[in-house]
């Protein structure tokens, strides 16, 4: 999935892509997406490829394409205060987006089958607490993970007003976690390779609706009852937060609203998307590296690969420029070979001919032989004629074979020289360099120049942590109010 949008250098430029390509079409989706960095969620190996519009897995960790995240989130249609489910909750990059939409007093539950993606998850959420400048501009739901099977829920769990499901649903599972939906709310899951909504609009009435086709792995389903009884989940109690929390979240809230108010343009967002011109996106399946005479640039719309392709066709002209020039010096050798050749064929002529003078001089002076030896002489030659004859029907036999003989020089001689050409463009693209700041596929001298633009710093956390340092407050209670980050 998601090969339709280009890869982003940053965060934003994902975004801005995804937004172009009308994945991501609400504000507050594309707040939440700027806010949370998808590469934090990934391995470190496995970095350079997180700004990719493609999904990720390695060992038990998943992550969805960037497109398909943006189409949950769209479909969720989030809101402060609602309660939300997550079924197979993985790194926990979805709960934490959906978390910075639902406010302070909503209910954020993620469940996953396998524990030490759990662990994963609440790593990667403490260092979102710690590092990102989001939680200053925005109230927070810390997501909660459960260890069990998704389809595992007890009799008497409660009911979510949005729930969303990672994994490809059949159709008896899909009945199974509408039941957790309240009437009015809204599950978005994959059924049959489509991602759907289910709106519940009554007891036992659903709209639904397709947002995108996919490819998930299936849902892991309990294979007996003992294992279901097993990864059984019990009702998730959903506790009010506590007083200690609720009012760093009204400081919090009173400080936002008094820096907007001191500071308006704080609201307008410093780096804007580049707008483009509405195009239809083309997909190259294949590159005719061999056909000079087609456009190979058409398609490709991005500067990166319209560089790569460039040199590819420069480096495949190179070569059969090469290959030009080597045949040309085949042909001059074989032209002076063919003088030599046709000057031996004349000295030959010349010699034949002298041989034939001196048989007839000597013929000339054997004047004295008789009948007999006349007529023996006339046998001779006529076995002389058949012989010559029979000569000049085995040479042209002989110029045949030569025929055929220089035909398939001719053609090995041409995949020599194809192959020659295919080793020269291999060795030439062996030398070509892969730049993972830029993702730029060319040497560092000739990578291409981009526009650069400074990634996006919240204003709100220079404006947060100043005010929160002038509160009459003790410097334990200011480091709480700040979620324990320093003030520097």
């Amino acid at each position: 999935m998601g090969s339709s949008v280009s890869t982003g250098r940053d965060n934003d430029e994902l975004i801005d892509n995804l937004i172009h390509a009308e994945y991501i079409q609400s504000s507050n989706v594309e707040k939440v997406f700027r806010a949370v960095d998808r590469a934090d969620y990934y391995l470190a190996n496995d970095r350079c490829g997180a700004y990719r519009d493609v999904a990720w897995k390695s060992g038990n960790l998943h992550l969805s394409a960037p497109c398909v995240y943006s189409k949950v989130m769209e479909g969720l249609e989030l809101r402060e205060g609602l309660s939300f489910l997550n079924i197979g909750s993985g790194t926990g990059y979805l709960s934490t987006m959906v978390g910075l939409i639902l406010g302070t007093y909503g209910i954020n539950h993620g469940i996953e089958i396998h524990k030490d993606v759990i662990d994963y998850a609440y790593e990667k959420l403490d260092y979102f607490k710690s590092h990102s400048p989001a939680l200053d501009e925005n109230d927070f739901t810390e997501p909660k993970f459960i260890h069990g099977n998704g389809v595992c829920f007890a009799n008497d769990s409660g009911l979510y007003d949005r729930a969303y499901c990672g994994a490809r649903c059949p159709e008896y599972a899909i009945d199974y976690i509408k039941r957790l939906i309240k009437v009015g709310g809204i599950l978005v899951a994959p059924v049959n390779d489509l991602l759907l909504q289910y709106e519940r609009t009554g007891d036992e009435t659903w709209e639904v609706k397709t947002l995108l086709s996919v490819s998930f792995a299936p849902l892991i389903m309990p294979q007996s009852a003992e294992e279901y009884s097993t990864h059984t989940i019990d009702m998730i109690t959903s506790e009010p937060i506590n007083l200690q929390a609720a009012c760093r979240a009204v400081i919090r809230t009173i400080l936002r609203k008094n820096i907007e108010l001191e500071n308006p343009e704080i609201k307008t967002r410093t780096r804007k998307p580049i707008k483009r011109p509405r195009e239809k996106r083309e997909q190259l399946d294949l590159l005719p590296m061999f056909d000079l005479h087609e456009d190979l640039f058409n398609p490709i719309r991005s500067k990166r690969r319209r560089s790569f392709l460039n040199r590819i066709y420069n480096l495949v002209e190179s070569a059969s420029n090469d290959d030009t020039t080597t045949n040309e010096e085949e042909d001059d050798d074989s032209d002076s070979d063919g003088h030599e050749e046709s000057n031996n064929n004349e000295t030959v002529e010349e010699n034949n001919t002298t041989t034939e003078n001196q048989n007839s001089n000597l013929d000339n002076g054997h004047c004295n032989i008789d009948d007999n030896e006349h007529s023996s002489d006339t046998d001779n030659n006529d076995a002389g004629h058949s012989s010559s004859s029979s000569s000049s029907s085995s040479s042209s036999n002989f110029e045949s074979e030569n025929t055929s003989d220089s035909d398939s020089d001719e053609s090995d001689k041409e995949l020599s020289s194809r192959l020659i050409r295919i080793n020269k463009i291999k060795h030439a693209l062996d030398t070509l360099v892969f730049d993972s700041d830029t993702d730029a596929i060319g040497d560092s001298k000739d990578a291409v120049e981009e526009e650069s633009r400074p990634p996006y710093v919240s204003p709100y956390t220079v404006h947060m942590r100043t005010k929160i340092q002038a509160l009459p407050l003790p410097p334990a209670l200011k480091i709480y109010v700040n979620y324990y980050r320093s003030f520097e």
